[in-house]
């Protein structure tokens, strides 16, 4: 038991090589990192200085994947929360127009875009470089590791874009993406420039592109203003025009259907008995002339 303890930890190697996958030895080389390479190269990727290689300078002799996850947790968490400050904030300033409630789905559609987008993208940039036959100098592991740090400088920019002024939030959408976009445009073009150069434009291009959109799909979900609700004076002012405005146009009633109308306990058969007796009764003026000349024509025969 002992042995198999040791041999599942790493400090025992079993016959026929290296760690085996079940083994923590295997995982440990990807989290070989202390807390000051992680927060280099964190201000790295966000610094395209001239003359420097993000991928060459930092990555590549020590690629790990303990930076890329937390900065992808700790980017879900900070958009999903300053995307709802953000709305609770333009709710606030519009007054009693909009209604304003936390929006649980930010949070996991933010884990779903970061992490689909830093494991995917790289996953489906690795297969075309394979499919193509390119001899780069860059491996699956390098290329995870590169988009998981470019995300860094999103963290800030979310916090800021909290103010709610559009003009601010696209300024800094924009600038994020033009230093992370620069990061990752230089790290794959030295890696790809040398052996295809029209590969490496197209390349270069469509990771641009899905970098502005990310940035743009930031930008127009989360931080977007609120949807307004519904607005109840508004609405019963509106109601209550129509309703004087059907009652105006209405034709008046008979009688009968007014009794009815009043009286909802009555029968049904009694509301048609009197409605029918009302349409068959003659005129008062006629039945008031008939019994007028019944009585003229009776007192002479009375004489």
């Amino acid at each position: 038991m002992d042995h198999c303890c040791r041999q599942l930890l790493g400090e025992e190697k079993p016959a026929g090589g290296g760690g085996a996958i079940w083994t923590v030895e295997y995982y440990r080389r990807y989290f070989n990192v202390d807390t000051s390479d992680v927060r280099d190269r964190c201000l790295w990727s966000m610094v395209p200085k001239p003359g420097t290689n993000f991928l060459k300078d930092r990555l590549q002799q020590n690629p790990d994947l303990y930076g890329p996850f937390w900065i992808g947790v700790t980017l879900v968490i900070s958009i999903a929360v300053m995307g709802n400050l953000a709305n609770y904030l333009q709710v606030a300033a519009a007054g009693d127009r909009y209604h304003w409630r936390y929006d649980f789905h930010k949070l996991t559609l933010a884990a779903t875009v970061v992490f689909c987008y830093s494991c995917l993208v790289p996953i489906a940039l690795w297969a075309v470089l394979w499919w193509r036959g390119v001899q780069a100098t860059v491996t699956l592991l390098q290329l995870v590791c590169l988009y998981g740090y470019s995300l860094t400088v999103y963290i800030p920019i979310s916090v800021l874009c909290a103010s709610g002024v559009w003009q601010l939030q696209w300024a800094l959408m924009l600038a994020g993406f033009a230093v992370s976009g620069a990061v990752l445009a230089a790290s794959l073009w030295s890696a790809l420039g040398e052996e295809q150069r029209r590969l490496a434009i197209a390349v270069t291009a469509v990771v641009l592109l899905l970098h502005l959109a990310l940035a743009a799909g930031f930008l127009l979900y989360f931080f977007r203003s609120p949807v307004p609700a519904t607005d109840v004076q508004a609405t019963t002012a509106a109601a209550a025009v129509a309703a004087a405005t059907a009652e105006k146009t209405a034709a008046p009633a008979s009688p009968a259907a007014k009794r009815a109308a009043s009286d909802p306990a009555a029968p049904a058969g009694d509301q048609g008995a009197a409605a029918a007796k009302t349409k068959d009764a003659p005129p008062p003026d006629a039945a008031g002339g008939g019994g007028a000349d019944a009585g003229a024509a009776a007192k002479p025969a009375q004489r």
